[in-house]
């Protein structure tokens, strides 16, 4: 069938060009069909060493040279579907009919590139690589398998059938995709440029898909910033810590496929013009990068706002504390006063005593609560309690200023 034709047979000439550069891409989310891979490895005489590191799906961001060929290994974060839809969807509708973003949760994938030393091949095999390749589930508990679809491969295809148009495809039927491919005619600058231009293509759109990563963490946050600060429950905070780490991972992801970026663009891996290009993924990384380390600031932000609440919740509860303790501290005293065991105390003698104490209590108790309420007010404080009897709060008098006599001016 087509498989047989494509393994045996020699590559087709395009009429009007002296190369052909073929893409051959691999799928492997659901699952690595290793006959493919291993027809593929005999057909580009790929290394074993390479084979070895995808079958073993654990290999770090890096730049590998095996045999003739080179290798790049790239991680792939982006949002899951579901978390897309809802996203377009609050664009849609703006902030007002929004109640609560979802818990932002990370798909990672992973996809190994060989690139030919002529730049004639292309090939690509994407795997899936759940959540616990990352370190961050040693602080988790369990591992939570988030599901999702990595559009990089899929957008490059359609972008070499159709074009670099702006227009949307995802929805046209078709006869509209025919109409649109009419229109905009074959992507002249992908198909003209060599297999590295394909490999500029595939990483700017890996950085690509880090950015809406950022956005959601800022919604996160920002929803939770919006909110009242006694409104902020346990579990929220427990997120915010969580979000931390999560984004240490992230740029702990991101950082090697800078380092890949650099060797391209300063080895001689590359030709200069596809150098040019990939300087701008640099900068994007560095961009990206950035914008992941201000999440960061922001939920040391919502941590600050909620540990100031916490302590001013500690300290009106010792002050409410210290308040009764000073209303009945008096109390206390006259209770500890007359519950002593003395034989002669007068006033356990007299008829009218018990009132006389009821009425003693009484008084103390209004005057230790009207003395708190004055000094809480700001009516009644130390320093005008204590005016006129102590230097610190008396009236300042301007000082006397020496002024000659005229005998004084005539002797000068």
């Amino acid at each position: 069938g087509d498989g047989q034709h494509f393994f045996f047979s020699s590559r087709p000439r395009l009429p009007g060009r002296s190369r052909s550069v073929r893409w051959v891409h691999l799928e492997a989310a659901q699952g690595l069909d290793r006959l493919a891979l291993f027809r593929l490895a005999v057909k580009y005489n790929l290394h074993p060493l390479s084979i070895n590191d995808v079958l073993d799906n654990r290999t770090a961001t890096k730049l590998d040279r095996y045999g003739s060929n080179y290798v790049v290994s790239v991680d792939i974060l982006g949002l899951p579907m579901d978390f897309k839809n809802r996203a377009s969807r609050w664009r849609a509708h703006g902030w007002a009919d929004v109640v609560e973003p979802p818990r932002v949760r990370i798909h990672r994938t992973h996809a190994t590139i060989f690139l030919s030393p002529d730049c004639d091949t292309f090939l690509t095999v994407h795997q899936e690589r759940s959540d616990k390749s990352s370190w961050l589930q040693m602080w988790r508990q369990g591992v939570e398998h988030v599901h999702g679809f990595c559009r990089v491969w899929k957008g490059l295809q359609e972008d070499l059938q159709l074009g670099d148009g702006p227009e949307d495809i995802s929805s046209q039927t078709a006869a509209d995709l025919a109409a649109t491919k009419k229109k905009i005619g074959p992507p002249k600058r992908m198909r003209q440029e060599s297999a590295e231009f394909l490999l500029y293509e595939s990483l700017h759109r890996v950085v690509q898909q880090l950015r809406p990563i950022a956005e959601a963490y800022a919604q996160r946050l920002g929803f939770m910033h919006q909110m009242p600060v006694s409104q902020l429950t346990k579990d929220w905070m427990d997120e915010v810590a969580e979000i931390k780490l999560e984004v240490y991972d992230v740029i702990r992801s991101i950082r090697p496929l800078k380092s890949v970026v650099k060797h391209l663009t300063e080895g001689e891996v590359i030709s200069k013009t596809a150098a040019m290009y990939l300087e701008d993924v640099n900068d994007e990384i560095e961009s990206t990068i950035a914008d992941i380390e201000h999440i960061t600031k922001m939920a040391v932000t919502l941590e600050s706002a909620h540990q100031r609440h916490r302590d001013k919740s500690t300290s009106d509860t010792l002050f409410a504390l210290s308040i009764l303790s000073a209303i009945f501290l008096p109390l206390q005293f006259a209770t500890s006063w007359y519950g002593m065991n003395f034989v002669e105390m007068p006033e356990l003698q007299w008829e009218f005593g018990y009132h006389y104490f009821k009425g003693v209590m009484l008084c103390v108790f209004l005057t230790s609560v009207s003395s708190i309420l004055l000094f809480t007010s700001g009516c009644l404080s130390w320093c005008t309690c204590c005016r006129g009897a102590s230097s610190c709060c008396a009236r300042r008098r301007p000082s006397k200023i020496h002024r000659p006599s005229h005998s004084e001016d005539h002797e000068q």
